[in-house]
């Protein structure tokens, strides 16, 4: 199965699940993106840095786990890294 476009769906569900907290005048507060190709023991996972002072985070989908499975597979996964992120970023618990 052909890899799907993760931020339609990353809005979708930030609507849908946690109130657009995620993303502020449409903009996301984590990017989301696949994986190039370097993920291979996990389906995704969400991460925070901070970089010159200001944070950025990230949601990476692995191409070679998720490509394999179905579009509910990628679906979960997207949605449980957003959990992820909305407990650092909007609970800003750790």
């Amino acid at each position: 199965m052909p890899v799907i476009p993760l931020l339609p769906l990353f809005h979708k569900f930030n609507g849908q699940y946690f109130e657009n907290s995620l993303a502020v005048n449409n903009q996301p507060l984590v990017k989301v993106r696949w994986s190039d190709n370097r993920l291979k023991t996990t389906a995704g996972f969400y991460k925070r840095k901070r970089i010159n002072g200001l944070e950025d985070s990230e949601i990476i989908l692995s191409k070679p786990i998720l490509s394999k499975l179905s579009t509910i597979e990628i679906k979960s996964t997207l949605c449980h890294e957003m959990i992820h992120a909305w407990v650092d970023r909007i609970l800003k618990k750790k």
